[in-house]
């Protein structure tokens, strides 16, 4: 269940017998250099974190109105990736795996540290990609949105960066990750250019994910 479990739970100790929840734009949100563990017990503690943030919230909560809703889906064709050939991405791989080595023998930070195994993931998915690639040119894409009274959700199949999206978003404009299906990272181009881990691991050629927006 992770942390969404350890969320549900700690709001159920509050009083709340459901919880439901969307994910956000997140692509590019992660705890890696803010955690202070890997155990059951920081889980425990972001869960009850966002409790308490959630349950501030939820004195400022309007009461639910009868709203119209209306639905509005379309698809967008996106790029694909051009692959590396299965000898130079492991070559990558290899040379990322042995700057990791060297580093964990240097007096490094853990924030420092973990960057540069970021690296070695980042290289890892990239051979997987070229090892595995099919030769798809384009991507079909399916964007829900829909409009609830004044409120608008917007879904994507993946993992959105908040960098592409904190421009369109407002007080009644919402972007959800992960919506009917998952495909991988709709990175920016600046996580291409700086060979980031969510860029190896996105199947979508650089600034595709600008394009979606733009549409």
């Amino acid at each position: 269940a992770d942390v969404c479990g350890a969320y549900a739970q700690a709001m159920q100790e509050k009083g709340y017998a459901m919880c439901l929840f969307l994910n956000g734009s997140c692509g590019d949100i992660s705890s890696r250099f803010t955690r202070v563990g890997n155990d059951f017990h920081e889980v425990r503690r972001m869960g009850e974190l966002l409790a308490l943030s959630s349950v501030s919230l939820l004195k400022q909560a309007m009461p639910w109105q009868e709203n119209s809703i209306s639905y509005a889906p379309f698809t967008a064709v996106l790029a694909a990736k051009k692959t590396k050939s299965i000898d130079e991405a492991e070559a990558l791989l290899k040379q990322r795996q042995q700057q990791f080595q060297l580093a964990k023998t240097q007096s490094l930070s853990v924030s420092e540290l973990r960057l540069i195994e970021n690296g070695v993931e980042g290289a890892m998915a990239d051979y997987l990609y070229a090892l595995h690639y099919d030769g798809t040119l384009t991507y079909e894409i399916t964007v829900e949105m829909m409009k609830v009274g004044e409120e608008i959700f917007i879904g994507i199949p993946g993992e959105l960066f908040s960098e592409l999206s904190n421009s369109y978003e407002n007080e009644h404009t919402h972007f959800i990750s992960y919506l009917n299906g998952y495909q991988m990272y709709f990175a920016d181009a600046h996580a291409y250019e700086q060979q980031f881990y969510e860029a190896f691991s996105s199947p979508f050629a650089k600034a595709e994910s600008e394009k979606l927006m733009m549409l």
